[in-house]
Order: structure tokens, then C-alpha cells, then sequence
């Protein structure tokens, strides 16, 4: 068993604790940016989640103070001057047309992503919703299960996440992704799980 299994193997016996194990050859020949990120998880980090309609950067400072080192943002819930009755449109526009991502919510995620960087915490980007996998808070109480049972909202949760990943690749807070919060794909093919 070599360093790294074993060291999976300790991180598996802590109760709530997960690890992602990436292979030394795949790591060493990413540029020093990109091994930076991957460093940051080498130890325990203290974190928080951002789930919040509007992110303050006296928010971020104060959550630096307190020792937190990074936040898990969900910027879904965002409205950027949107309707309420528009919730979750952030960053994808109306659920069913989504082709790009709005540029205008582009600009207002790098801005927050620069107030994290200067209060020196890094981020996890996290999304509550996806086209085709609706969040139930911002569809009426109904979840939406598209995403797995349609070919062309899965190619365009790929779109996303693409164009995501290339406008974001080099800013110095993002350390991560959670490519989509509480994914619940079992109840799209069991309705009587999604009551």
C-alpha cells in the first residue's frame, strides 16, 4: 500500500469525512496555480456556508476574523434586480432556454469572488440548481428532475459547468465546486421518494 491509499484509508475511518484521492502523475503536470488549489485541501480547513439572497463583502471580512478559510457560495439564490418570482434565475436565466450564462450575473460573481479574495478566504462554488434540476424553494415547492431523465438538460447542465469552469479557471478564490447541491437523482425514477 502506497502513502497515498493509505493515507484514504485514515481519512475513511473519521466519521463525516470524505477524500478525494488524485493521482501524483495527473497533479505534477498541472501548472503552480492549479497545484496551489489542490494544495489547499492537504490539511483541514475551517469553512462556512454562504447561502445568502445577497453576499456582503463585510460579510466575507468578518467570516476571515472568525477563522473561517473558505465559504461554500451559492449564488442561485442571488436576484441581481431580477423579480422575487424569479429566484434561482441567477447566472441561467429562465429554466427552460438556457444557452449561456448571463453576463451580467458573471460580472456580479466575479466581483463577489474578488471580495472573498481580499478578505482572504477561498471559495467553493455551489449550485442549488442546474437547467433541468430546478431547487424546490425556487419552483414552488415542486423539485424538478429533468436533468436525469432528459438528454438535452443533461448537455446543457455540461454547457454550464463549462462555461462556468473557463470564466473562472484562474480567479485565485476558487478552490472548488459542488457541481450540484443535494443531487437527488433516485427520485426522478421513483416518484414515491419525491413526496
Amino acid at each position: 500500500m502506497n502513502a497515498l491509499e493509505s493515507s484514504f484509508r485514515q481519512q475513511q475511518k473519521r466519521p463525516g469525512f470524505f477524500a478525494v484521492a488524485l493521482h501524483p502523475m495527473a497533479v505534477a503536470s498541472l501548472p503552480a496555480a492549479e497545484k496551489a488549489k489542490i494544495a489547499f485541501w492537504d490539511t483541514p480547513r475551517h469553512g462556512a456556508n454562504f447561502f445568502n439572497e445577497v453576499e456582503l463583502r463585510e460579510r466575507f471580512q468578518a467570516a476571515s476574523q472568525a477563522g473561517i478559510e473558505f465559504v461554500r457560495l451559492a449564488s442561485n439564490k442571488w436576484l441581481n434586480d431580477r423579480p422575487k418570482s424569479q429566484l434561482g434565475d441567477f447566472l441561467l436565466g429562465r429554466p427552460e432556454s438556457f444557452s449561456r450564462l448571463d453576463t451580467n450575473d458573471l460580472a456580479l460573481l466575479l466581483r463577489v469572488l474578488d471580495d472573498a479574495h481580499a478578505a482572504q478566504l477561498k471559495v467553493v462554488l455551489t449550485m442549488l440548481r442546474l437547467p433541468g434540476s430546478r431547487w424546490s424553494q425556487h419552483n414552488g415547492g415542486k423539485q424538478e428532475f429533468a436533468l436525469w431523465q432528459e438528454v438535452a438538460r443533461q448537455e446543457q447542465a455540461i454547457s454550464c459547468w463549462r462555461q462556468l469552469a473557463l470564466a473562472l479557471k484562474d480567479h485565485p478564490a476558487v478552490v472548488g465546486y459542488n457541481l450540484l447541491n443535494e443531487p437527488c437523482p433516485e427520485r426522478a425514477t421513483r416518484p414515491r421518494l419525491a413526496g
